[in-house]
């Protein structure tokens, strides 16, 4: 999040000066939605490790508890 909000930030200020090295800012805008992707697929990752966690402990104590 933070190249990505830096390359907008970037974005604004080289824009005003510099227009002719917008692709620089283009490239961290670029590498920014890269990271927030990578971030997003490693959280549904975890979220679905923890789930088969917590579904693996169910099974065990509804068999445990079982008479």
């Amino acid at each position: 999040m933070g190249l990505f909000s830096l390359g907008s930030l970037l974005g604004g200020v080289v824009n005003l000066w510099r227009p002719q090295s917008l692709w620089f800012v283009g490239g961290l805008i670029i590498i920014g939605i890269g990271c927030v992707v990578f971030a997003s697929v490693q959280l549904v990752r975890e979220s679905l490790l923890s789930l088969n966690v917590i579904d693996e402990h169910f099974e065990r104590v509804e068999r445990d508890c079982k008479p």
